[in-house]
């Protein structure tokens, strides 16, 4: 009789321990496709062909840097997917060059992921968030002409530019107007202006 009852705690064991797990249920009964409406960032769609000239008055460095790869996709994040418009850039010094334009602004460091990277630019009419970090232009002088609409973000902490200070100076017309980096003694050891450029869209 002790083996009997043995051998069936022993079979009903083994009969649960071998039942088949129930696959994960996907958490997402539904998602949101979210597609980039703004006409600003829309504008800041840019193509190959584009590139920029640029001089460095804190080296007197010139660098010509051009658009090479360009994409477009829906990346997710959590469940839900958002509209990117990407591109690479490449010039004659080393950094991150990887851009990606969503709903919520132009981001650099674009690692393929949904808005991952640095937020450089918000809309210029209807930002996303009003942060202190964000300064709003109607025009500004730069180099040798005006620009208009430019937005200065200011990040404290760049880690695409070795966790240096950055103060981005940007339009959705022309792109980068200027970089300013500066070190951890608040010393100015870039300063990136740009001095001719050619858009495509």
């Amino acid at each position: 009789m002790k083996h009997t009852a043995f051998f069936l705690c022993l079979i009903c064991f083994l009969l649960v321990s071998c039942r088949k797990e129930k696959p994960p249920s996907d958490s997402c009964d539904s998602f949101e496709t979210y597609y980039i409406t703004s006409a600003d960032l829309i504008n800041c769609e840019y193509k190959t062909g584009s590139y920029w000239i640029i001089i460095d008055s804190a080296t007197m460095f010139i660098d010509s840097v051009r658009i090479t790869q360009m994409g477009q996709g829906f990346p997710k994040l959590s469940c839900d997917m958002f509209e990117c418009h990407s591109y690479m850039l490449t010039s004659n010094l080393p950094g991150l060059d990887r851009y990606a334009v969503f709903a919520g602004g132009l981001y650099k460091g674009f690692s393929g992921n949904a808005y991952s990277g640095i937020k450089i630019y918000d809309d210029y009419v209807n930002p996303s968030t009003f942060t202190s970090n964000e300064t709003r232009f109607d025009s500004l002088f730069i180099y040798d002409q005006y620009y208009y609409r430019v937005l200065r973000m200011e990040i404290e902490d760049d880690w695409t530019e070795w966790h240096n200070r950055s103060v981005y100076y940007i339009n959705s017309d022309y792109g980068l107007l200027k970089h300013e980096i500066y070190d951890d003694n608040n010393y100015r050891i870039s300063n990136k202006i740009l001095m001719r450029k050619n858009i495509v869209r």
